[in-house]
């Protein structure tokens, strides 16, 4: 099986036969139509390294994901903040795949996300507000240990703490 460098979606396409699907709102940054917000302080040095390892490359999306679609028997939530076009995917009463928009402790409780790994901090916070009001079993973030066992409820007691 072939290497794939830095996770690129082009990569994954060639190698699978795949079609890609993004939220409109980070297509244009996946074609390259438009930059990246830049990255500022430590993270930026990060990126900077990381980017010398990863190539991305640039590719036009086959499938533009809205607010509602359906996608492999989950429905796309858009949960703006990590991107514009940030998206979790939610089969009601059972799974979000929250991406970006929570992340988890070692121990599993629900968490926001760092502020220095959203570009809007208002409408991640709106977002995972969002999140909050979903019901569902299994709460499996992008960073962090799967949330497990009333986790509907977790979140919502997570939220309310924070406000």
């Amino acid at each position: 099986m072939k290497d794939v460098s830095g996770g690129s979606a082009a990569e994954l396409r060639e190698m699978t036969g795949s079609r890609v699907a993004i939220h409109d709102g980070d297509a244009p940054a996946l074609s390259g139509e438009t930059k990246l917000k830049e990255v500022k302080g430590i993270l930026s040095h990060i990126f900077t390294l990381m980017s010398k390892i990863m190539k991305f490359r640039l590719v036009k999306p086959d499938l533009l994901l809205k607010e509602g679609d359906e996608i492999g028997g989950f429905r796309v939530t858009h949960t703006p903040g990590h991107t514009a076009g940030h998206i979790c995917l939610y089969r009601p009463g059972n799974f979000l795949f929250a991406g970006d928009a929570l992340r988890s402790d070692k121990k599993g409780n629900p968490r926001a996300m760092s502020r220095v790994m959203t570009i809007n901090i208002g409408e991640a916070e709106e977002s995972a507000r969002r999140i909050a009001g979903l019901e569902f079993d299994i709460l499996l973030p992008g960073h962090g240990t799967p949330v497990i066992h009333d986790t509907s409820k977790k979140v919502r007691q997570y939220w309310d703490r924070l406000i």
